[in-house]
């Protein structure tokens, strides 16, 4: 049993001989007995009267002038209501600071009620009547209170609270299982005061020189710390590993059922705190874990979403590989690990390591990352699981954003234009398809390169594939005009347009689509200004005989609605030069 500690030392709490006195199970001498309270039970010692109990009054008073601070009750050990015979004694934090926590001797009463007095000659109780009386507690050998007010004494505020610091200054191995149980029940009681002091801070400033009880007590007290913010992450320099190193310690029995929620919980955030700052030490757990957590559901708490990369993740996954699991739990922690992956190289490295993981699991994941990571990892997928991905293709180029960089556009043609990736030809036509209708200027440009492809593949242009180049060539002309309408550049239109008109020209050999593709390259040019259409006409040549011909229609065109009034004699020289003999410019295509 704790004694009772000088005033410069904090008290602290008892309990019986260092031993859990809370619903102890197991043998029991014939002469122990045992009686019940309000459903709870409490187990007496041969040397112990029959329905007493050693216990210390801890309590919270108003400041108090005149008169001693007492503990009264209806039994002969608290005065019969008549004499002071408990006295309180108050705690001096540093020198000279009075707070306002007292706290008495071990006592041993029965158990009965009592209420907080001040006496000066007579008593001056706490509260306003019976309904006020306290009556003991026998779940616990401390009992933690705070002062009911009455008429001249009232405590509006606690600035000291002192009970956690109290339950704290108690905690040893033997008796962590009373002393959670004791935090318990001033939360129970003192809600909003005792979380005020359940802090970091508090924790904090007792990691480096706790002993194994305390830290583990310190566990059990981060998981109880409030989520003020919706998300509750460590401070960096906080030291997670000695509280970790300790919870390693630990076993099935030696926190009550009730508190492993919480030690749980603190632990969560000790792992979390571990992972974010590449360390491993963590990874200890999985040597604990059977005998604390048999269904290892403390994994369904970790994540790795804060990292970077996949480092740390295949660092993992070795150390872990080294642990023996049943089959079930082996699985559940593979399962586990390809959720964290980033990346399908990692992703392909955790599904090898078991033959018994689904392909619907592997599925699952794939489609994750592929919504998520940049399209070039994409080309790192395996052979051997790579076919599984085959219907999944495709949707890479749904539900990104708008707008694409260089780079990812140039990530995205080089997934398309993969030959390891074994494009079929209705695939190919699903993906033409897709690549017509996007607005990004990047990814309409590879149209062309992924049309030789499937040529390659078919030997043919059909009608179907022949309305889609259609349908692709006017979305491109849209875009590249509103592109040219935004930046200013209408010089540099033309010569672009007849650029992209050579492309797909030199691909296509069939009639039908060359006609179509060349209406609609004029209809686009004759909207252009003369200047910006004779710009090109030094360049016209290099596009091929198409463009060539398109770029003739056009300059005929302009030429032939000018008003040339002024300009009669050069228009004639122009005439003969080109042989016309009739009254309009006719510029013969050689």
């Amino acid at each position: 049993m704790y004694k009772s500690q000088p005033k410069e030392a904090k008290p602290k709490v008892t309990n019986n001989s260092g031993k859990s006195s809370r619903n102890q199970v197991g043998s029991m001498s014939h002469n122990k007995k045992k009686f019940l309270l309000s459903g709870l039970k409490f187990m007496e010692s041969e040397s112990e009267p029959e329905g007493s109990i050693e216990i210390i009054f801890h309590v919270h008073l108003p400041k108090i002038r005149y008169g001693e601070p007492v503990i009264a009750g209806s039994i002969e050990e608290l005065g019969n209501w008549r004499e002071p015979k408990v006295k309180l004694k108050q705690y001096n934090n540093r020198v000279w600071k009075h707070t306002s926590y007292w706290y008495s001797e071990p006592i041993r009463i029965p158990i009965n009620r009592y209420k907080y007095a001040v006496y000066l000659y007579n008593f001056k109780f706490e509260g306003f009547g019976q309904e006020d009386d306290r009556v003991l507690d026998i779940r616990s050998n401390n009992t933690f209170d705070i002062w009911k007010r009455n008429s001249t004494y009232n405590i509006n505020q606690i600035t000291d609270y002192m009970f956690l610091d109290v339950i704290y200054e108690s905690v040893t191995l033997e008796n962590i299982k009373d002393i959670t149980l004791d935090y318990s029940s001033i939360l129970e009681q003192h809600h909003e005061l005792t979380l005020s002091v359940t802090n970091i801070q508090f924790i904090s400033n007792r990691v480096s020189d706790a002993s194994i009880g305390k830290l583990l007590f310190l566990c059990f007290l981060l998981g109880h710390c409030p989520n003020t913010y919706g998300s509750f992450e460590l401070p960096r320099e906080f030291q997670s590993i000695p509280l970790l190193q300790a919870f390693f310690t630990v076993h099935s029995d030696t926190f009550p059922t009730s508190c492993w929620q919480f030690v749980f919980k603190g632990v969560e955030h000790l792992i979390h705190h571990n992972i974010i700052n590449g360390l491993s030490e963590w990874l200890n757990i999985f040597t604990i874990a059977r005998d604390i957590d048999p269904q290892y559901k403390f994994i369904d708490t970790i994540t790795f979403a804060k990292c970077n990369d996949d480092k740390y993740i295949k660092d993992y996954f070795e150390i872990i590989q080294k642990h023996e699991f049943d089959e079930n739990i082996h699985m559940k922690i593979i399962k586990w690990l390809m959720s964290q992956c980033k990346n399908l190289k990692t992703l392909a490295i955790v599904w090898r390591s078991s033959d018994k993981i689904d392909k619907q699991c592997l599925m699952r994941n794939i489609e994750k990352i592929m919504s998520e990571d940049d399209p070039v990892d994409f080309t790192e997928l395996p052979d051997d699981i790579r076919d599984i991905v085959t219907r999944k293709r495709v949707s890479l180029l749904n539900g990104r954003r708008a707008i694409w960089d260089v780079s990812n556009s140039q990530s995205i043609f080089d997934l398309l234009n993969s030959v390891r990736l074994r494009w079929t030809k209705d695939e190919y036509i699903v993906v033409l398809e897709k690549v017509s209708t996007l607005e990004d200027y990047q990814l309409l440009s590879v149209f062309p390169s992924l049309l030789k492809n499937w040529i390659e593949m078919s030997n043919v242009i059909d009608d179907k594939m022949a309305q889609l180049c259609t349908k692709w060539y006017k979305k491109l002309m849209d875009i590249m005009d509103q592109m040219s309408n935004s930046t200013g550049h209408k010089g540099e239109y033309v010569t672009a347009v007849f650029e992209k008109l050579s492309n797909i020209c030199s691909l296509v050999n069939k009639q039908s689509i060359l006609d179509e593709i060349m209406e609609i390259t004029f209809n686009r040019i004759r909207r252009s200004s003369e200047k910006s259409i004779f710009a090109t006409t030094t360049n016209i040549v290099k596009f091929g005989s198409i463009a060539v011909r398109v770029f003739t229609k056009v300059i005929k065109e302009k030429i032939d609605s000018m008003e040339l009034v002024r300009d009669q004699p050069i228009l004639k020289k122009m005439q003969a030069i080109c042989g016309c003999t009739g009254k309009s410019l006719e510029i013969p295509n050689e």
